[in-house]
């Protein structure tokens, strides 16, 4: 049944059993391809297995069946900030919010994520495709193509040592009129 698997779902989940967790959302999800609470935990499942795509995807699919569901949204939120989408996930907070005002823990980090939006708005960028170079003070192109040169090189460097390479952009600020 439904209730079977997401039970035994929730509670692979607090074991970090994420393997578990996802065949168990998946048979719930089976029976009721919408069902909120799987979506909501087949989200989390792929979230713990490092498949953050297919966890939002699976989030926006709990929200749009409960919007209410907030438990989703602090997820789906998290993800898009951690991926660097901060505009999205401070627009997923405060709809969860919206609807769900009690939700103390998603006002708090969303107070926190405002104030640094605040901050980012303040810099000029300049992008590629795996750095963001921000700028405290005047942009200096030169100086951000020879940033993005350096580290560029140290990404690939270090991403070999490791046999890892991270798939989001990085963010990095150069303070042009005064010392970090």
């Amino acid at each position: 049944s439904v209730d079977e698997s997401l039970n035994a779902g929730f509670e692979a989940l607090q074991k970090n059993d994420a393997d578990r967790a996802a065949t168990a959302f998946r048979r719930a999800l089976g029976i009721q391809p919408e069902h909120p609470a799987a979506l909501y935990g087949a989200g989390a499942a792929a979230h713990l297995q490092g498949r953050d795509t297919d966890a939002m995807s699976f989030l926006k699919r709990a929200l749009q069946n409960q919007p209410a569901l907030w438990q989703a949204s602090a997820l789906l939120g998290a993800i898009a900030y951690q991926q660097g989408d901060l505009t999205f996930a401070i627009k997923t907070y405060e709809s969860a919010l919206a609807l769900s005002p009690g939700a103390v823990q998603l006002r708090e980090r969303l107070a926190t994520w405002r104030s640094e939006a605040t901050v980012q708005d303040s810099f000029r960028a300049v992008k590629d495709d795996r750095f963001t170079i921000l700028f405290d003070g005047p942009a200096n192109r030169v100086l951000a193509e020879r940033a993005t040169t350096v580290l560029r090189e140290a990404f690939y460097r270090i991403g070999k040592t490791l046999g890892s390479y991270p798939s989001n952009s990085i963010n990095v600020v150069l303070y042009t009129q005064r010392q970090f």
